[in-house]
C-alpha cells in the first residue's frame, strides 16, 4: 500500500470515527472551544510527562496523544510546506477547521474513567490504531469490536495503565494471527520488553503517527458545550513552528501557553538517544530531496539512516543533514526554544495568549514534592483550582522513555555534548532560558 492509497483509506476510516463519535455525543464545533492549554517544548523535554500529569486531572479535555497525525491527514506536512519543513505559518480557515474537528473527535476528559467495553474509549483506540498502521484492512466497526471484546475479558475494575496495555496487546495479538502486518515492539509499553526490538521505521514510505505509538487511556467524552468551560490540552513540539495555524483551528480560544524547558545537555542526550533507538521517526528526508549522511546516526547496516529524520524538522535542516548528530540534536533543541521566545515576546503574539507560565522539567523530575509545584503552578496559570494531580505523591509515569530516568545521565556522554552545547548559538538560547552555561555542572 503506498502513501497515497493509506492516506486516502485513512481519511475514510476518520470520517468513520467521526461518525461514530457523534453517535456517542454531538461533537462541538471547533468555534465552540474558549481555552486551549498550549506546552510548548522540544523534543526529549518532558512535554509527553507533564501532558500526561496534567490529563489525568479529569477537568481538562485531552488527546490520546500529539495530535500531529491530524495534520498530516489534511496534507499539512513537510512535503507540501513552503520551506519542505514544519513551518506552517499560513493555512486557509476551512482546512484549519478540518483538523480541529478531527482531533476533537479524539478529545477526552480524565484517565481511565469508563468501564471495560466502553464503545467510546474502543472508538478511541481503534482510530488511533489506524493512525498507526494504515495498511490494517479492517472497517472502523471492526476495529471497534475487536477492543471492545479485548477490554470485555479484563476484571470489571480495570482501569490501571497495565490493563490499557493488555487490551491493546490482545488486538494486536489477534491481528497477527489474522495476519495483519502489525508490531506490538512499536507501541509505548514499558512492560513490553523485548530481547530484539523492531529495527527501522514501522514502514518503508511514511509514518502518520510517529513511533513509539501511543496506547490510548480511554476517558470521558465531553458532554455537548463542555468545551466551552473546560481547557483542550494540546502538546507537540512542532507547533512552535504552527502557532498562526492553531490560531485558525480555535479562533473563539484564549490560549495559557505553558512554556516547558530542559537544560541543552540533557536534551541533546535524550535526542541522541531518541535518534538512536528503534522510534521517532518523522519525516522521510529523500522525499524532499535531501538524503542523510550524518555521523553517529547515518550507518551502511542501517539503510533507513540515509532516508528517516527524527523528531521535528526545523526550518532550514538541509544544512545539517550531513553534520554530526550531536550538532544535529543541538539544532532542534535550540531552534524550538528560538521560535518559543520569539513568539512569547513579540509586542503581537501570534496567539490570543490569556496567560503564559515557563516550567522546567528539572523540577518536574524532582520527585512528588517538585512535581507538585509545577502542576500547581500551570494549573493555577490555567485558572484552574489546585488539588488532584498537584497533590499526588506516587511515583511518576513512565511515558515515551528511551531509558530508565537518571539525573545527569548526560554525562555518560558528556565528551560528545559538552562542545556543542558550549558553541555560542547554543549558549546564547540557554542563557535565555535561564541555564547558565557556566554553572553546567549543576544541570542534572
Amino acid at each position: 500500500m503506498d502513501s497515497v492509497e493509506a492516506l486516502d483509506r485513512l481519511a475514510t476510516v476518520g470520517d468513520h470515527a467521526l461518525k461514530v463519535r457523534e453517535s456517542l455525543s454531538p461533537l462541538d464545533d471547533p468555534t465552540a472551544v474558549r481555552h486551549v492549554l498550549l506546552v510548548l517544548s522540544g523534543s526529549r523535554g518532558g512535554s509527553s510527562l507533564l501532558y500526561e500529569l496534567l490529563a489525568r486531572a479529569g477537568d481538562m479535555a485531552s488527546l490520546a496523544g500529539e495530535h500531529i497525525p491530524f495534520y498530516r491527514l489534511h496534507g499539512i506536512d513537510a512535503p507540501a510546506a513552503p520551506g519542505r519543513s514544519d513551518l506552517w505559518q499560513d493555512v486557509d480557515s476551512d482546512r484549519a477547521l478540518k483538523v480541529s474537528r478531527a482531533l476533537l473527535a479524539e478529545a477526552r476528559l480524565g484517565r481511565g474513567r469508563v468501564p471495560p467495553g466502553d464503545r467510546s474509549a474502543a472508538a478511541l483506540s481503534a482510530m488511533r490504531l489506524a493512525l498507526q498502521w494504515p495498511e490494517i484492512q479492517l472497517g472502523f466497526e471492526e476495529l471497534c469490536d475487536a477492543f471492545q471484546c479485548a477490554a470485555r475479558e479484563l476484571p470489571p475494575d480495570a482501569t490501571s495503565d497495565a490493563d490499557h496495555s493488555a487490551v491493546l496487546l490482545r488486538v494486536i495479538d489477534r491481528l497477527r494471527a489474522a495476519g495483519h502486518r502489525v508490531d506490538a515492539g512499536y507501541h509505548d509499553v514499558p512492560a513490553l520488553a523485548r530481547a530484539q526490538p523492531p529495527q527501522g521505521p514501522p514502514r518503508s514510505g511514511f509514518c502518520v503517527e510517529e513511533p513509539p505509538f501511543v496506547c490510548p487511556a480511554p476517558g470521558r467524552v465531553p458532554e455537548p458545550g463542555e468545551l466551552e468551560h473546560v481547557p483542550l490540552l494540546l502538546k507537540a513540539p512542532l507547533d512552535a513552528y504552527r502557532l498562526p495555524l492553531l490560531k485558525r483551528m480555535f479562533p473563539g480560544a484564549l490560549f495559557t501557553v505553558v512554556h516547558l524547558t530542559r537544560n541543552p545537555a540533557a536534551s541533546v542526550n535524550g535526542l541522541w538517544d531518541g535518534w538512536r533507538s528503534n522510534g521517532f521517526f518523522s519525516h522521510r528526508t529523500t522525499d524532499l530531496g535531501q538524503p542523510l549522511s550524518i555521523p553517529g546516526y547515518t550507518r551502511a547496516d542501517a539503510p533507513w539512516t540515509r532516508h528517516w529524520w527524527n523528531f521535528d524538522l526545523p526550518p532550514g535542516w538541509q544544512s545539517w543533514a550531513h553534520r554530526p548528530l550531536a550538532e544535529v540534536c543541538a539544532f532542534q533543541w535550540a531552534s524550538v526554544h528560538r521560535y518559543v521566545l520569539a513568539a512569547l515576546s513579540a509586542p503581537e503574539p501570534p496567539l490570543p495568549i490569556r496567560a503564559q507560565v515557563r516550567v522546567r522539567f528539572e523540577d518536574l523530575a524532582a520527585g512528588a514534592e517538585g512535581r507538585s509545584r509545577v502542576l500547581r503552578r500551570v494549573r493555577e496559570a490555567a485558572g484552574l483550582p489546585s488539588g488532584g494531580p498537584d497533590t499526588d505523591r506516587g511515583p511518576a509515569p513512565l511515558v515515551m522513555a528511551t531509558q530508565p530516568p537518571r539525573p545527569g545521565r548526560w554525562r555518560d556522554r558528556a565528551r560528545i555534548i559538552e562542545p556543542v552545547i558550549r558553541r555560542p548559538d547554543i549558549a546564547e538560547v540557554a542563557r535565555a532560558l535561564g541555564y547558565d552555561p557556566a554553572a553546567e555542572e549543576t544541570w542534572t
